[in-house]
C-alpha cells in the first residue's frame, strides 16, 4: 500500500506536514495511516520519535472531524504524514499545524468526484 499511496499521491502542503493521500475503495477503516519524521533534520532516533508521537497524538484527538467525510461519501483514504519542520514543537503547536492540515485535506475531499 505504501508503494501504491508515493507511487499515485495527492500531496497537500501545511508547514510542517506534508500529507501524501490517494482516494481508495471503502475498507473496514474509514483511513490507512503512517507517520515519518526525516533522519536529515533530526538526527537522534529519540527525536525522531518524539516527533512522531506528538504527531499521532495530535492526529487521533482531530481525526473524527476527517472521519466523517470519508463515511459521507463512502470511500476510505490511505494517508502518511511526513514531518518536514526543522526544530521540534511543542504539542499545542502540533495541535494547531493539524487543524490546519485537516480542513485542507476536507477542502480537497470535498471538490473530488468519484
Amino acid at each position: 500500500m505504501i508503494k501504491l499511496l508515493f507511487d499515485e499521491r495527492r500531496s497537500i502542503k501545511s508547514y510542517p506536514f506534508i500529507i501524501i493521500f490517494k482516494v481508495i475503495d471503502k475498507r473496514e477503516y474509514p483511513i490507512l495511516f503512517g507517520v515519518s519524521a526525516s533522519k536529515r533534520n533530526f538526527k537522534k532516533a529519540v527525536d525522531r520519535n518524539r516527533i512522531k508521537r506528538l504527531v499521532r497524538e495530535s492526529y487521533r484527538i482531530q481525526k473524527n472531524a476527517l472521519f466523517g467525510d470519508l463515511e459521507r461519501n463512502e470511500f476510505s483514504a490511505a494517508m502518511m504524514i511526513l514531518y518536514v519542520g526543522k526544530s521540534m514543537i511543542t504539542q499545542n503547536e502540533m495541535d494547531s499545524a493539524m487543524i490546519n492540515a485537516i480542513k485542507k485535506i476536507k477542502l480537497y475531499l470535498s471538490n473530488i468526484e468519484r
